[in-house]
């Protein structure tokens, strides 16, 4: 969100007439071998009025990126440790190599978490609803060039009592015959980062108590709000 929040800054602040200079002159680089021609001024014209969506996308599909990645490491840590006896080894391998079974996966183990921040945990078949409805938006951005598809329902998860979750523009594809383009706003960042992040938390709980025997509540969770500790950007930006 910290860089999210550095490039809006950025985009609300530029001056056109600054970019101009810094833009390739006549023409992009496609391959080793040829080039794109272009005007600036086209370019920025059409761009300008969506970047904020646009930007969302990329913001989006880095955090699935990450958010699954933190899931594949913890089964990993769990098959290292042999404590995977809840999946078999069909389920196992299909959890390790695909997104929509490791989350359903996740929201099992999640749920049985009983220590950390209870909200957190009774918000789960929400926030769960709230990844997957990222994961199809994902999907589709990167699988059909950022157009619904009608398998963006269809391949909704279900959690519990929680309803599934449909961007407000889909319903335009079932009303009309044409492409109808994903629309983020900063706002649909910023619920969907709380999401992952917070269910991430709670299921680290639920792994450290149940299979390594560490229940107290106050060393399991990161509760940063509590204990007033600031942003390490030296670690979130270079790992370093």
């Amino acid at each position: 969100m910290g860089y999210h929040y550095y490039v809006m800054s950025m985009y609300k602040t530029f001056e056109i007439a600054k970019i101009l200079p810094h833009l390739p002159d006549v023409a992009i680089p496609h391959t080793f071998s040829w080039v794109r021609n272009y005007q600036k001024e086209d370019l920025l014209a059409r761009l300008v009025p969506i970047f904020e969506s646009l930007q969302c996308r990329y913001s989006l599909v880095a955090m699935l990126n990450v958010f699954q990645v933190g899931l594949r490491n913890f089964l990993s840590r769990l098959v290292e440790t042999n404590y995977v006896q809840d999946l078999s080894p069909k389920e196992l391998k299909t959890c390790q190599h695909i997104d929509r079974p490791r989350l359903n996966w996740a929201y099992t183990r999640a749920r049985q978490c009983d220590v950390g921040d209870p909200e957190a945990i009774k918000r789960l078949p929400v926030t769960f609803s709230m990844i997957d409805n990222a994961r199809r938006l994902r999907n589709d951005i990167v699988h059909n060039h950022g157009l619904f598809t009608k398998r963006y329902e269809s391949d909704a998860l279900h959690f519990d009592d929680a309803e599934v979750i449909l961007h407000p523009d889909y319903q335009l594809l079932r009303a009309q015959d044409e492409p109808v383009p994903i629309r983020l706003t900063t706002d649909n960042i910023l619920d969907f980062s709380r999401s992952h992040i917070e269910v991430l938390h709670v299921l680290h709980n639920e792994i450290q108590k149940h299979c390594f025997g560490h229940s107290d509540p106050y060393d399991l969770a990161y509760d940063y709000g509590r204990q007033k500790k600031p942003i390490e950007w030296n670690k979130v930006f270079s790992g370093a």
